[in-house]
């Protein structure tokens, strides 16, 4: 990003309750009702200046508008998620019902505390902060489990927990640090003790509900997504999807969990993913529920699935809006296509939505 985007207010997306029941389909930008100009101009600047890309997509209204590849990529190329695996993480976890209830159910239970999920594997030294400690915090990053982060994203214990025999236990014996207990601190560990969550509540690895209840209605065929040394499917990396894949999930969020009249995601649950729980990083933005919140240059909400290298899923559900950018990961340095979506994407669709 060129400067800091994490002033964004705290309001909650608007969604479309009609989006929802469009089926999915393709069309030409000028048919969804977008400029296609920009997006030429998108594909011409990627082809210029960003050499590692992969693929750009945009869906508009429940259609695939704009498809472009490089790099010997194509539709059925499966990318490296990197760390957006945890935007699909915590979908899953919502729809094993490991998040408690969201607003609008009623009586929601409560989310569960690492101490009902893991009673076994918790350490007898593990202190009350640890045991109390909810998957609502976890989706959030403010668990206060021991973590160093920088401000670019880099965990220096990322390698520790995967060199571990036992990733769950290394997670629990972290201890909770008092003055960063619900404060945001971007976490790895969190994303992968939520995935061992819906292990623990449903008795099945993440991967298999999702493909059962995400995956498999959407029309995604089954993914490589990785396991930790006890099976557990890896919470924050691993996953590899398509960029037609990507845009169906950003499609699903946008509308707030109905894919063609068909609710898969529970209801509350894409709005408190996209409203800030978090302050985040100056260079990516405030955190919801493993989205990033933050802001563009005419002030709107820019939400998106992140992972290092340049891989972005970028959902703006007033717009009914969805674009998908992927790169090759392996990449120390990298560009972030926030201004290809700010210039390109955005200006193809016309002025903000009031």
């Amino acid at each position: 990003m060129d400067a800091p985007r994490n002033d964004v207010p705290a309001r909650p997306p608007r969604f479309d309750p009609a989006a929802g029941s469009r089926a999915w389909t393709v069309a030409s930008p000028a048919e969804a009702g977008l400029h296609p100009e920009p997006l030429d101009r998108a594909d011409e600047e990627i082809r210029e200046r960003f050499p590692k890309m992969r693929c750009f997509l945009v869906a508009k209204d429940g259609a695939l508008v704009f498809e472009r590849y490089y790099g010997g990529a194509d539709a059925a190329t499966p990318l490296d998620l990197r760390s957006a695996t945890k935007s699909a993480t915590a979908a899953v976890a919502a729809i094993a019902g490991v998040l408690g209830g969201f607003e609008g159910e009623g009586a929601s239970p409560p989310p569960p505390t690492l101490e009902a999920l893991f009673a076994e594997l918790l350490p007898r030294s593990a202190g009350d902060e640890v045991r109390a400690t909810t998957t609502r915090e976890l989706l959030a990053m403010t668990s206060g489990l021991h973590w160093k982060t920088g401000k670019r994203l880099g965990e220096a214990f990322v390698p520790r927990l995967h060199r571990s025999k036992h990733w769950v236990r290394f997670a629990l014996r972290l201890p909770v640090d008092p003055a960063t207990r619900g404060a945001f601190v971007y976490r790895s560990v969190d994303s992968h003790l939520l995935s061992a969550a819906v292990t623990a509540t449903t008795g099945r690895r993440a991967l298999d509900v999702a493909q059962e209840a995400l995956f498999g209605p959407l029309g995604i065929a089954p993914p490589r997504w990785d396991a930790d040394p006890q099976g557990v499917t890896v919470g924050h990396v691993g996953l590899a999807l398509t960029g037609r894949d990507l845009l169906k999930l950003g499609w699903l969020h946008a509308t707030g969990g109905v894919w063609e009249g068909r609710r898969l995601l529970p209801p509350g649950y894409a709005r408190l993913a996209f409203t800030p729980l978090g302050e985040g990083l100056p260079a990516f933005g405030r955190y919801g529920g493993h989205w990033w919140i933050a802001r563009a240059s005419s002030g709107e909400p820019v939400r998106c699935a992140l992972g290092h290298g340049g891989q972005l899923v970028f959902v703006a559900p007033e717009r009914r809006l969805v674009a998908v950018f992927a790169a090759d990961p392996k990449v120390s340095r990298w560009k972030h296509p926030l201004t290809l979506y700010e210039r390109h994407v955005l200006a193809a669709d016309g002025a903000s939505p009031s």
